[in-house]
């Protein structure tokens, strides 16, 4: 319970320094600040979608059998790249 503790300290004392450091600047720098993750991720998953369109288009034209490429394309790396995404846009505080 101590540890449970210590962590939500731990967290409202991010949450303060985070709240102090919007004291004195200007609304543009507030929403600067606030899209920098979604603006990550956002960035990286359309880049991971237009390559895998990219290859798709070019395996479909070629004559790869659509399962073959499916798998080929979403493979396990694939997958965890994705859900890397995800985690660093949700993520909450401190991560990895």
């Amino acid at each position: 319970m101590s540890l449970i503790g210590a962590q939500q300290a731990e967290m409202q004392a991010i949450y303060a320094h985070d709240e102090s450091l919007n004291e004195g600047t200007s609304q543009w720098m507030k929403n600067l600040r606030a899209s920098v993750r979604p603006v990550i991720t956002y960035g990286f998953f359309f880049l991971l979608v237009g390559i895998d369109a990219v290859l798709a288009y070019k395996g479909l034209t070629s004559g790869i059998d659509f399962v073959q490429l499916a798998e080929q394309l979403w493979d396990d790396e694939t997958q965890a790249l994705l859900l890397r995404f995800l985690a660093f846009h949700f993520a909450v505080g401190r991560f990895w």
